[in-house]
């Protein structure tokens, strides 16, 4: 029986999100300009927020704008279409746009105009962004704007609340060599993806931008915008396509490199489409007499590659896949080990392993896991319980690893010994919960019965309660680690000195 084409099999007309499994994702929750050409709705870099990202506009050979029409669009995982029409006086034409984001990072855009009749004509396609320039309003700004190869590169400086600002480096750019250019501060005011509120409408004149950047302000706030300018001929029922990248990096270098790269690429759409179809191949093949379950099916394993970061940087030298957009677009150990039991049928091991040594190589220094990892921060109080143990030993029974176990082992250990020093005075073998927020069940009547404000909003040690769920997640951890340690104890103990611990407790843990 022939298999299902999973990216059509997914198709639908009311979704949007896109992402290549790594550090950038565009999935705005409630976006607003979802029905404007390019991406302004703004995207992410690993959990910081990056608005907007671009988008794109039609002049004609007067520099007036040629007003789109939004008209279908399509959704499959491995890219996005749009189609608009443009209806003038003198103009009549179909703009299609096929949107993507690839493994390295860099969002593109294609645009194939065709004119529907009368004579050639020319228009103008300008790519464009608006993004803040100060760093004095709390927001991300942009700083180093130079043109290379082609290219506008800058540095983009991303902000979250009570976290460390984060750097990195993006390329903007077309296929095509640029007729004119332009950079323009202004004063600050809502981004929207409209031509004649931006400054490049006034500085389109005589068929071009002025091919230079101004870039000093009086004031804090201002808004800088950047505009690449193209020139297209279209002759009637001819296809003429032209596609705008960005790229992301944790360089300017590396963005310009990916940038280039890409635009070099002659299918785009293509080499999406055989990144996903590659993951689809390399899960387990499902299907069934109910469609709604085989969908969802497909959707899952979807789901998970569009929240992947793997993206060796920071505290991430491990692959691992996020809960979801937003603050959850980061490692969060409450998750992290639900992960490793659904990736684990994978083919490849790795990501549901790096979903646990994610934890592992970040460990605090009593043992805990952090509850949630920044790429350049550690949040200190955060810890969630999770079902380490049980992960382990299904991940294990599918994937046998001896290296990859050991270092599992060594963290986990410590993890368990955490457990005994902090989590349990009495030895009594049951374990405590330290404030509601841990277990994920914030709020539950269960902590509020042993202590009066237990639903304050607080993390640490606000109070202790014997958790059942907590005890059979240690009990079930204490039964994976004497099943490695039976299995390789001598390699453990020359490889870790674990050989007094081992030795000794052989058969337990």
């Amino acid at each position: 029986m022939a298999h299902i084409d999973v990216l059509r099999f997914l198709s639908r007309k009311d979704k949007w999100y896109m992402g290549g499994g790594n550090r950038l994702v565009w999935a705005p929750p409630f976006p607003l300009f979802l029905d404007r050409p390019g991406l302004w709705d703004g995207g992410q870099y690993f959990n910081f927020p990056m608005q907007p990202l671009f988008t794109w506009t039609l002049l004609d050979d007067e520099g007036n704008e040629i007003p789109l029409e939004f008209n279908s669009r399509r959704w499959t995982p491995d890219h996005l279409t749009q189609q608009f029409t443009a209806r003038t006086g003198k103009l009549a034409l179909i703009a299609e746009e096929r949107k993507t984001i690839l493994r390295s990072d860099v969002v593109t855009c294609t645009v194939t105009l065709q004119k529907w009749q009368g004579r050639s004509t020319v228009v103008h396609f300008i790519a464009w962004t608006a993004k803040g320039g100060s760093p004095s309003q709390q927001h991300s700004w942009i700083s180093d704007i130079a043109r290379q190869e082609g290219a506008m590169v800058y540095a983009e400086h991303l902000r979250l609340p009570d976290v460390p600002q984060y750097t990195c480096g993006v390329a903007f750019g077309l296929d095509r060599k640029a007729r004119s250019f332009a950079a323009q501060v202004s004063e600050a005011s809502v981004a929207q993806p409209d031509w004649n509120l931006s400054p490049m409408s006034e500085q389109f004149s005589s068929g071009k931008l002025p091919n230079r950047m101004e870039l000093s302000g009086l004031n804090p706030g201002e808004c800088i915008t950047l505009a690449l300018h193209a020139v297209l001929e279209l002759s009637p029922k001819r296809e003429e396509s032209i596609t705008v990248g960005l790229a992301a990096a944790p360089s300017s270098g590396e963005a310009t490199s990916n940038l280039r790269e890409t635009l070099e690429t002659a299918d785009l759409p293509g080499a999406s489409r055989k990144h996903w179809n590659d993951y689809f191949a390399g899960v387990p093949y499902f299907e069934c007499s109910d469609e709604f379950l085989t969908r969802a099916y497909w959707h899952r394993w979807f789901g998970l590659r569009l929240n992947t970061v793997d993206a060796p940087e920071g505290n991430y030298a491990h692959p691992f896949v996020c809960e979801g957009i937003g603050y959850f677009r980061a490692p969060i150990s409450y998750s992290a080990f639900c992960h490793m039991f659904e990736n684990r049928w994978a083919h490849d091991a790795g990501l549901a392993q790096g979903s646990l040594l994610t934890f592992v190589s970040n460990q605090r220094v009593d043992g805990g896991f952090r509850g949630y990892i920044d790429v350049t921060h550690t949040r200190q109080e955060m810890f969630y319980h999770a079902n380490w143990g049980r992960a382990l030993h299904q991940l294990d029974r599918i994937h046998p690893w001896d290296d990859f176990l050991a270092e599992a082992y060594a963290g986990l250990t410590a993890y368990a010994r955490y457990f005994y020093r902090q989590r349990d005075e009495e030895i009594s073998g049951l374990y405590d919960i330290h404030n509601h927020f841990e277990t994920g069940q914030e709020f539950m009547h269960r902590y509020l019965a042993v202590h009066s404000e237990a639903d304050r909003k607080h993390w640490g040690k606000a109070f202790r309660l014997k958790g059942v769920d907590a005890t059979v997640y240690i009990y079930e951890l204490k039964r994976a680690l004497a099943s490695a340690a039976r299995r390789f104890s001598v390699y453990l103990c020359q490889r870790f000195r674990f050989r007094t611990y081992v030795c000794r407790h052989r058969g337990r843990c």
